[in-house]
């Protein structure tokens, strides 16, 4: 190690290091160490399912035990309560290995530093739409025994951020600790809670007529008073049969939630489970009662609100109750009527990120390839966004028309393929995004002329001349650094059935599929060599490439496509420098693989006929057959 360098350099340095090659730096002498420790023990997630596996991993971090560099060095805490694993061998469960963090949490997206909007999908492996059916959903801890919690945040010496992932209210005993050890902790909480429930007198007037609040109802009032208290997610409580009506919803504890002085980001999602012992009437007289006492006012500016259930008129009447004018980011997964989005749009003027599922819930429309007009407006309807999410837009029509006014400031441009159906439409099947080809990439570069990140879906032809040209195209986003690209390599056209699984795909279209599936470094290379040399600018750093389109296909024939659609990160430093191919989430695969045989009782076969058309593909070599031997497709390079 060069001691000229200043600790800054050093620094910096083991910031572009991995976990794996920040370990072997770290060994090397005391001087590495003192630099690459920090960093090294700066994060310390613990993922348990009980009493005992937390306490287990708890008591690590002690003076003598092996995490005790833990207690002087980490700064974020992340709590993670998993499903109970398998009794006969809990540690070999993926969903404790490191790389299943993202599919059991991720933040959500309107959350996140603006400049990481793509970040997610170009480093991610959930964002490979496939993936996302792995179960690994983080889970209630049952035993609600926070003693280890908090004599572990009592150890930690400079704890600064605390993520608390399990589907628990945040109880007063873990909200007393940070208090007490760590007033300016940030605090990130993203199941939702049950703040209507925490009234302070609620309990006082539920016991004098001897009744309990549920035992899930932990969350303590004081939590919306801790300084650090950053991202908050909770549960609306309506009264049962008529959610978006303007008077059953409880608003009233709202104007306490804002008093919390450093929130930032608010998550509104739907009490599936309300307590029925404390009717509606009940909760809005106590929180009534309470604000004549506390006379609550606005702390709270937010940077972000994310609705991930259908109160899009409980969003619009906060907006006149607060002031949200300096809103950020916006995400909107769930609605029904997409007429008050439109009166939203007004209430942030100053939104620079958009995030909306183009489908609203329960919203019949017989034709499975046009969008919901009254949705177009109401995208239209916001200011010239930096960031725009679009999740299942079917058509480029819709597309051309939302970047008539979108287009010119838009930094970064997300199509996301969903699989969500309209209700009342059995033919409203498969993924959902607009189809694009080579002549309508063209003017998408023109009216988006300061994209820097980019994701959409291309339609996989075996390389054909039309493909190579929508590569070509993808050339005129003179300012794109980072780009996605989800390639769908079914050939039908779309809709496609969901197939039983007794039923067998037709070898010409398996044909067809299988030769689009594969993806190695090679095709990935000759992708990417089409679009650089057809940028002016050089400016592309990072290309993702996501092969899709499993959904409809039956078990076994995923079990192949899992093998051959690998996703591939495609990097360069700078305009001359070297071309870096690696593979991204391959674990998530190969448990996605195991979990599809998993849920069949018998061994896995491979039919005869899957094997025959295979070897048709990919004729045995001098060394390997095709399971070890498959290739890609070459482009039709020469005729582009």
């Amino acid at each position: 190690m060069d001691q000229r360098l200043p600790y800054e350099l050093w620094r910096q340095i083991c910031l572009l290091l991995s976990r794996q090659d920040l370990s072997v730096f770290m060994a090397i002498n005391n001087a590495c160490y003192r630099i690459s420790a920090p960093l090294y023990y700066e994060s310390l997630t613990i993922k348990f399912w009980n009493t005992q596996s937390l306490q287990a991993v708890v008591s690590e971090i002690a003076e003598t035990g092996l995490g005790r560099r833990f207690m002087s060095h980490a700064k974020k805490l992340r709590l993670i309560c998993l499903p109970q694993p398998a009794q006969d061998a809990p540690d070999e469960d993926w969903r404790s290995q490191h790389w299943a963090t993202e599919f059991i949490y991720s933040p959500p997206p309107a959350s996140m530093p603006m400049n990481t909007f793509l970040e997610p999908h170009i480093l991610g492996s959930s964002s490979v739409p496939e993936l996302k059916i792995i179960s690994a959903r983080y889970a209630v801890f049952k035993d609600r025994n926070w003693d280890p919690v908090t004599s572990l945040i009592a150890r930690l010496a400079h704890l600064e951020g605390l993520d608390f992932v399990m589907q628990n209210d945040f109880p007063g005993s873990l909200q007393q600790a940070i208090d007490q050890y760590h007033p300016a902790c940030r605090i990130n909480i993203w199941w939702r809670q049950g703040v209507g429930y925490s009234a302070p007198t609620l309990r006082q007037r539920l016991a004098t007529n001897q009744v309990r609040l549920r035992e899930e109802h932990e969350f303590d009032f004081d939590v919306l008073r801790l300084q650090g208290l950053s991202n908050l997610a909770i549960s609306t409580i309506s009264q049962w049969g008529s959610p978006e009506s303007d008077f059953d919803d409880l608003d009233e504890m709202f104007p306490f939630v804002f008093m919390a002085p450093n929130l930032k980001h608010l998550v509104i999602q739907q009490n599936t489970d309300a307590d029925t012992r404390t009717p509606i009437a009940m909760l809005k007289e106590e929180w009534r009662n309470l604000a004549t006492t506390y006379r609550p006012t606005q702390i709270a500016c937010l940077e972000s609100i994310t609705l991930s259930t259908k109160h899009e008129r409980l969003l619009l009447r906060l907006t006149s109750a607060f002031d949200l004018s300096l809103l950020k980011s916006l995400d909107i997964d769930e609605y029904a009527d997409a007429a008050v989005l439109a009166q939203l749009a007004p209430a942030f003027p100053r939104l620079e990120r958009l995030l909306i599922q183009a489908n609203p819930i329960a919203r019949p429309d017989p034709d499975v390839y046009a969008d919901i007009p009254e949705v177009l407006t109401a995208i239209k309807a916001f200011v010239p966004l930096k960031h725009l999410c679009l999740r299942g837009l079917r058509s480029v029509t819709s597309l051309m028309y939302i970047l008539e006014s979108h287009g010119p400031s838009l930094r970064g441009l997300i199509l996301q393929p969903t699989l969500r159906a309209r209700p009342r439409s059995g033919r409203d099947t498969g993924y959902k995004y607009p189809e694009v080809t080579a002549s309508d990439i063209t003017p998408l570069a023109k009216n988006c002329p300061n994209l820097e990140e980019l994701r959409l879906q291309l339609k996989r032809s075996r390389g054909s001349r039309e493909e190579c040209e929508a590569y070509k195209a993808l050339g005129g986003f003179r300012a794109l650094h980072s780009l996605v690209l989800d390639l769908h390599y079914d050939p039908r056209r779309r809709p496609v059935l969901q197939a039983p699984s007794s039923r067998e795909t037709d070898l010409d279209i398996l044909r067809e599929t299988f030769a689009n599936a594969a993806m190695d470094e090679t095709l990935a290379g000759a992708i990417w060599n089409l679009i650089s040399t057809s940028q002016a600018s050089r400016r592309l750093r990072n290309l993702r490439l996501v092969p899709f389109g499993a959904h409809p296909f039956p078990y076994p024939e995923t079990h192949l496509l899992a093998g051959f659609a690998r996703s591939l990160l495609l990097c360069v430093s700078s305009e001359r420098g070297p071309l870096s191919i690696e593979e991204v989430g391959k674990e998530a695969r190969d448990a996605w693989r195991e979990e599809q045989k998993a849920n069949r009782d018998e061994d896995f076969q491979l039919p005869e006929r899957l094997d025959r058309l295979c070897r048709e593909l990919w004729p045995a070599g001098s060394k390997d057959d095709w399971v070890t031997g498959w290739n890609s497709f070459p482009l039709e390079v020469e005729d582009a």
